[in-house]
């Protein structure tokens, strides 16, 4: 059948890591921040965004994963325009971008809730590869955007444009987006018989979540420590690249902007490419639906540790932007890895699970940027010691490359697809 249309448009990323970053290569210019201190300033909004991951998972079980993704966007557009205004003040930015990721942390789980209540199970990997695939989008587009900000109207422009883009985007959703596909005004009987048909059959919500049973299982271990080494990398690039594009490569800001983007076209292509060839394999019977899973997950995490790992060496300007364009690129397969696989394990707590392995995966956002900038300082960074850059640079580099290396491991020895939580009845078994 063809693929349902996606649910939800993808959220605007806030000014978090790729806006943050460019806008900071300049902010860190007019303070006068040393490393540790821009990396403070990076990893601030992932303080926060790690403390709401479940409560968002409970809430849009309650209370409709739109109503939550709709007010945690508007409230993180609010905060991301009162950046500018706070940033001469070094706690009450850091306050701000904490406020900011506070909100930002209910974006996924919300969003994987009302997928797996308007996706077929059929079409997850397709679905979830090109919804999660718009946030690659949105940064393909909002980094050149920041440069051109930057350049013409200075660096708190990037906030307030943003922040306001953001807001934009909320009333769209209020217009488009139900967390059912029964309450949707524009649902044809048809089309909403088919969808129903073809989704897992819901367990009545239980009164308490089997935290227990969770953290019992392999398999959603397997989903958190998969989740947790692919994003060590994927913020640390975020974070750092324009930094990386400036001082190694020796990018003006402006065209660190337009070759910055090139790594998020990448990601998107892999990632929507990903969850068709992912479906097609599945249905097919070519691949199991678990081996499929790991498949994509353990190449999306070795490829880009290898090719990072040699970009870390190189001195060639385009060999190492072909480098950082596939290791950021290609780690879009995991999309058809890990996120399809929370929606597996459980009939209808992956919102809920998936809040507890981004809880996971967000200590790389804020553990990556800080001791990248902890790195930067010890090989004493700066415009006059490039050579310094290179180093600091592939000794992050390296380390990334065994974080990497342990998730694919992990996830390939213990993951599955195969339901392994049950609510109704609540005894727990492994692999039923």
């Amino acid at each position: 059948p063809a693929p349902s249309p996606a649910p939800a448009p993808t959220p605007p990323p806030s000014v978090d890591g790729e806006q943050g970053g460019l806008a900071g290569v300049s902010m860190y210019d007019e303070f006068h921040w040393d490393g540790t201190t821009k990396g403070m300033v990076l990893s601030a909004f992932f303080w926060g965004y790690m403390v709401t991951q479940v409560p968002a998972g409970l809430l849009s079980k309650r209370f409709g994963g739109s109503n939550v993704l709709g007010v945690s966007a508007a409230c993180a557009s609010l905060f991301t325009l009162l950046t500018p205004v706070s940033a001469s003040n070094l706690p009450l930015l850091i306050a701000a971008r904490v406020a900011v990721g506070l909100c930002s942390g209910c974006a996924f789980p919300s969003t994987l809730s009302i997928l797996g209540r308007w996706v077929p199970q059929q079409e997850r990997s397709t679905c979830v590869g090109f919804v999660f695939a718009g946030s690659y989008l949105g940064t393909v587009v909002t980094i050149p955007a920041s440069a051109f900000l930057l350049q013409s109207l200075g660096w708190r422009s990037i906030f307030f444009a943003f922040g306001a883009w953001g807001l934009l985007w909320v009333s769209s959703l209020a217009l488009l987006v139900t967390a059912d596909p029964s309450q949707h005004p524009g649902m044809h009987a048809s089309e909403l018989n088919r969808i129903q048909a073809n989704l897992p059959p819901q367990d009545d919500a239980p009164k308490a979540v089997p935290w227990g049973n969770i953290f019992r299982s392999t398999a959603c271990w397997a989903l958190f420590v998969g989740h947790t080494c692919n994003n060590w990398g994927l913020y640390l690039m975020l974070t750092q690249m324009p930094s990386y594009l400036a001082t190694v490569l020796g990018f003006d800001l402006e065209n660190a902007g337009l070759v910055g983007a090139f790594p998020y076209v990448a990601q998107f292509l892999f990632s929507v490419g990903g969850g068709f060839v992912a479906d097609w394999l599945i249905d097919t019977g070519a691949l199991s639906r678990t081996n499929t899973r790991k498949v994509f997950m353990v190449l999306g995490l070795l490829i880009p540790a290898v090719t990072l790992l040699l970009c870390g060496y190189q001195k060639d300007r385009f060999t190492a932007v072909v480098l950082v364009t596939f290791s950021v690129g290609s780690s879009g397969l995991c999309n058809s890895g890990f996120i399809a696989n929370y929606l597996e394990v459980s009939k209808d707590l992956g919102g809920v699970i998936l809040s507890a392995g981004n809880t996971f995966a967000t200590l790389p956002g804020i553990f990556a940027p800080a001791l990248a900038g902890h790195i930067l300082d010890q090989h004493k960074c700066s415009p006059d010691n490039v050579e310094g850059c290179r180093l600091a640079f592939l000794e992050s580099f390296r380390l990334a490359f065994a974080v990497y290396g342990f998730g694919a491991v992990f996830y390939a020895v213990f993951a599955t697809s195969e339901r392994v939580l049950q609510n109704d009845p609540p005894e727990y078994k492994e692999g039923e």
